[in-house]
């Protein structure tokens, strides 16, 4: 009997501690958490105005469906904002990333691309022998991209963007051209294949 009082005071006491141990977590991120919440809603609402996405058929048949996001300077930012709260990192850190990001734009443009198509052997964009083709149409000049898979998890992607699916693949497609001279406002993006292909315009 006493063994059974002592392993329930014992249960209680674990308890109580580790909901004192939540609690004090929990007021001492909230105003992380905060401020994680209120720029992810901004971020969120930016990329509604920049991505675009289509849906092409082949006949009945969908051939293939995508959502692209131009990696402009302002979503860069917000990422670069959101990683800060995410991986918490110091001044230093953040500083190095942040310098990173800016000799990246003054080289090239980048666009986030979820790709999704039922016929699993036309998913390959990042192959060396795929036949789609990616390209951004801006000031009368014509961009052609290299394409590269992401590597990263689902999980986080969707993060990042929130209207790439579970059953699509993340690719990055890099333009050897520095951002400053992209401007989306009045750009196009193609991507197209054998099964078709795709026209859509950037606004803002």
């Amino acid at each position: 009997m006493k063994i059974y009082q002592y392993l329930l005071k014992s249960l209680f006491l674990s308890l109580f501690l580790a909901s004192t141990v939540s609690c004090a977590h929990f007021e001492k991120d909230s105003k992380l958490t905060t401020e994680l919440k209120e720029l992810r809603g901004k971020y969120y609402a930016h990329l509604n105005n920049v991505c675009v996405k289509d849906e092409v058929y082949d006949g009945l048949r969908n051939a293939f469906y995508y959502v692209v996001c131009p990696l402009d300077a302002e979503t860069q930012s917000y990422q670069l904002e959101l990683n800060r709260i995410y991986f918490l990192w110091d001044d230093a850190q953040y500083a190095e990333k942040k310098a990173e990001m800016e000799k990246s734009k003054a080289t090239e443009t980048q666009l986030f691309l979820s790709f999704y198509t039922p016929d699993n052997k036309l998913n390959d964009l990042g192959s060396k022998n795929s036949n789609w083709r990616a390209f951004i149409d801006s000031s009368g000049k014509r961009y052609l991209s290299t394409i590269q898979k992401m590597k990263n998890r689902y999980e986080d992607l969707r993060v990042l963007y929130p209207n790439h699916s579970h059953w699509s693949t993340g690719y990055i497609l890099t333009f050897s051209v520095p951002s400053t001279k992209i401007d989306f406002t009045s750009a196009d993006f193609t991507l197209t294949g054998r099964v078709g292909y795709s026209k859509k315009s950037f606004a803002k």
